[in-house]
């Protein structure tokens, strides 16, 4: 073997070494922040190694996805984990979140940042401090890189705006990410992000997590304290909350963004100690908690959800079923009785032809007249739609 040969195959070497690490780092994002967490309080990895990852793979792939529109300078970024990586040197450790990269949905506030709100009226405004739950993550050790992108002014539930556009799923960028929370959700599922906030009012959290294929928890209103709203009434019915990989990592970020606030008198007054095992348990695979809602299914889903029993139940899962709850009578789970979204504008022009049928809600109308529910073109042309930005 010549010299030449001998420098190739180490430059080969080389190579293939770093793309090594790069899937290790790249694996270890995906397992989630509380897995992330260990590993640079013990020095495994760096802070700059994982900022510099999340920097690579958003500069790879957000110009399909747009999951996070507004993104600090990468110099300032760098120079912020090295400085990060320095106090682990000293033996100094600002919390779980220490030098994990952390987007903030963009209705919050992050100090130096812009808030747009996805509206052109704010797109040049920049936030001069922090809303609540992103101090705390701040005070953690999270570093925030940039705003996660979300419908303006959160008033949707698929994620876009005239200012930065459509935001795309993670699965397939023909469809539309999903929202309000939906720049957080696609972040999270491209490894972007380890961990991420959001906000819900009805389902921001949790249905672009689940059309991304994380977790999105939303918790009781008061628990996570809000910074002050204008619209009192408004401000009440939605909540910020936690968004991750993992059931744990929800339960860890939960922890930490909850708490009273005496600058929101509503806020609980009790802290919480969630515990990654008890919430883990409560929230475990295959438990289905009762809510008052119905839920529209077609038959590709019933199939899903079918395997998706099968699969809990054969790694020992508990499954609990809401006593209405039959996968077998119809395309329909029923829980109470209420409706969903499309049920509202499907019966709301029958209902109060007879006598009764406000009661409860409308819901004796409703149950008497439904029909066999399918999720139809209409509403599949609304998420293409969307996607398209032709709404």
């Amino acid at each position: 073997m010549d010299r030449d040969d001998g420098v190739n195959d180490i430059i080969l070497h080389r190579i293939a070494s770093q793309r090594v690490e790069e899937g290790r780092l790249s694996d270890i994002i995906s397992e989630g922040a509380n897995a992330l967490s260990r590993r640079i309080r013990r020095r495994d990895i760096s802070c700059r190694e994982v900022m510099s990852l999340t920097l690579d793979r958003i500069a790879e792939h957000d110009r399909m996805y747009n999951a996070v529109p507004i993104l600090r300078p990468r110099g300032e970024l760098m120079a912020e984990a090295a400085a990060y990586d320095e106090e682990l040197a000293h033996g100094q450790w600002r919390g779980w979140l220490h030098g994990i990269p952390q987007a903030i949905k963009d209705l919050a506030h992050a100090k130096g940042i812009r808030t747009t709100w996805g509206s052109p009226i704010f797109k040049d405004f920049v936030a001069s401090e922090d809303s609540i739950h992103v101090a705390r993550v701040r005070a953690a050790g999270a570093i925030i890189i940039g705003k996660t992108n979300t419908p303006e002014f959160g008033l949707g539930s698929h994620s876009y705006n005239p200012v930065h556009g459509v935001t795309r799923d993670a699965h397939d960028p023909k469809l539309a990410g999903g929202g309000s929370s939906g720049g957080a959700a696609v972040a999270l599922a491209l490894g972007y992000l380890a961990v991420a906030d959001g906000s819900d009012m009805g389902g921001s959290l949790r249905n672009p997590a689940g059309w991304n294929g994380v977790f999105g928890f939303r918790p009781s209103y008061g628990r996570v304290p809000q910074t002050s709203v204008d619209d009192v009434y408004m401000g009440q019915l939605s909540t910020d909350g936690p968004m991750g990989v993992t059931v744990e990592d929800v339960a860890m970020l939960l922890e930490i963004q909850a708490g009273y606030d005496p600058r929101t008198p509503r806020s609980a007054q009790a802290r919480i100690a969630v515990g990654d095992r008890e919430f883990a348990a409560a929230h475990r695979p295959g438990h289905l908690p009762r809510e008052r809602r119905s839920y529209l299914l077609d038959a590709r889903s019933r199939r899903v959800v079918r395997s998706l029993r099968s699969a809990c139940l054969a790694i020992g899962a508990t499954l609990r079923l809401p006593s209405r709850m039959d996968l077998a009578q119809g395309n329909r789970w029923h829980d109470d009785g209420f409706l969903s979204p499309l049920d509202g504008d499907r019966h709301r022009p029958d209902l109060g032809r007879r006598p009764g049928d406000q009661r409860a809600g409308g819901r004796r109308r409703a149950r008497s007249s439904h029909r066999p529910a399918t999720l139809g073109p209409g509403a599949r042309r609304h998420r293409r739609a969307a996607c398209r930005g032709g709404l």
